[in-house]
């Protein structure tokens, strides 16, 4: 998969803007932890001119697939699709991928979710807020990390759709991750497995928009889910876009204020993958009290939270959540606020250390209705 990105790997100038914008690089400043150093090492793997040595292999697995480098490359080098390309090719010569991602697809053959948990979890989640399953043309897709370890930014949401008496249903015990994990270490096998399970359970509930919680799930079933694993006639919402129409129709009411200054995070799969920049700021900027402060940078220009390699890479992790936090601290923030049930992960762990309160936008909305 890795040749047909030979002119790709080519295009890179050696200007090194890249440096200015990796959030790896910023922590661990080795040229094969940016993306020109990324793009000389697979071109030098098609030249062979060198091997898959633990150096390359942590090179290419250290990236957080942010798209943050493509914003600044001069030529638009698509350094992600090469970083994938890689890991695919890695994981056919058994090279790949790191110990870490093998148990988590291990998970998913044996529990349907990254974490390994008991699938009945989510069961849980919504009998604890009175929601029934039921036949209904609305799915509400929670999410691996939604469901395991931050139900409540699930609880919320499930609170202010009952409360708009919007219409859905879910998968509680039945519902699997959505690969896109998988996909992303390179593990297109176990993806398609999973894809092609996924397809079959959500087109025997014969519905027609699937509302995700989690920007992966919404980016994977956009994006990866294609040829004939593609959810063909079935529309993808992120939960964000339906809050904003919601609240456009008068439909969802806040009835409390929420009287502190926040900013908003963007999710690199919510905005770089996606485009949806709008949507949650619109929600914030309807309720009463708040005040929306935005980060030095951010929309396209937003820094990863670190999540995708805190797994394996921890410190470093850690220290490029400190920098969105540090950020928002120097702002005079005093939460973050974000759209991802990861992004929320990462930051929660880091966010004592500027004394900053993280929500995900789901509690901040059903706070301000009273729910």
């Amino acid at each position: 998969m890795l040749e047909k990105f030979r002119t790709e790997a080519n295009r890179c100038n050696l200007c090194a803007a890249c440096h200015l914008s990796c959030p790896v690089y910023d922590h661990q400043s080795w040229e094969y932890n940016c993306a020109r150093g990324r793009s000389l090492l697979i071109l030098a793997l098609l030249r062979n001119q060198i091997g898959v040595t633990d150096t390359v292999l942590n090179s290419i697995y250290s990236c957080t697939l942010c798209k943050r480098c493509e914003v600044d490359c001069p030529p638009g080098v698509k350094l992600t699709d090469m970083v994938e390309a890689a890991r695919f090719d890695f994981v056919r010569m058994g090279k790949g991928p790191l110990d870490i991602y093998k148990q988590l697809a291990e998970n998913l053959r044996t529990k349907g979710n990254i974490l390994g948990e008991d699938p009945s979890t989510q069961l849980t989640i919504f009998d604890e807020v009175n929601v029934a399953q039921k036949k209904s043309e609305n799915l509400l897709f929670v999410g691996c990390m939604a469901t395991y370890v931050h139900k409540n930014i699930a609880q919320a949401a499930a609170k202010i759709l009952k409360a708009t008496n919007y219409d859905f249903t879910y998968l509680g015990s039945e519902e699997i991750c959505c690969g896109g994990p998988l996909y992303l270490q390179g593990l297109e096998d176990d993806f398609t497995r999973i894809a092609k399970a996924n397809v079959g359970k959500i087109e025997k509930l014969r519905v027609k928009r699937i509302i995700a919680i989690c920007p992966m799930c919404y980016s994977a079933f956009k994006k990866m889910y294609t040829g004939p694993i593609k959810l063909k006639g079935i529309e993808i919402v992120h939960i964000t876009e339906l809050l904003s129409n919601l609240i456009g129709n008068k439909e969802l009411v806040f009835k409390k204020t929420f009287p502190l200054k926040v900013v908003y995070q963007d999710p690199c799969h919510l905005g770089r993958y996606s485009s949806i920049y709008e949507a949650p700021r619109e929600i914030l900027c309807g309720i009463p009290g708040l005040n929306l402060l935005e980060l030095s940078e951010n929309r396209d220009f937003a820094k990863c939270c670190g999540g995708p390699i805190k797994q394996v890479f921890r410190e470093v992790a850690y220290d490029i959540s400190l920098d969105i936090l540090r950020d928002a601290k120097n702002l005079g923030a005093e939460a973050v606020v974000t759209a991802c049930p990861t992004c929320y992960h990462a930051l929660e762990a880091s966010a004592w250390e500027y004394q900053l309160k993280v929500f995900g936008i789901t509690e901040v909305v059903a706070t301000a209705m009273e729910l």
